[in-house]
């Protein structure tokens, strides 16, 4: 999962069930830790939070 911290935290927002956010969150804590997530200093401003990913109908 290398990239962007901002990029992890849109793919566990946009994720669409419980269970996919909440992986999506633990794969993106451990790839920070690991040091694969940049911040970088020049990187735009986050996208405003939309409506979170939904399960299908």
């Amino acid at each position: 999962m290398p990239g962007s911290l901002f990029d992890a935290a849109r793919g566990c927002l946009d994720a669409a069930t419980p269970e996919a956010k909440v992986a999506a969150t633990f794969e993106a804590a451990a790839a920070f830790e690991r040091g694969e997530l940049a911040v970088p200093g020049d990187a735009a401003p986050p996208e405003p939070i939309r409506m979170p990913g939904r399960p299908p109908r």
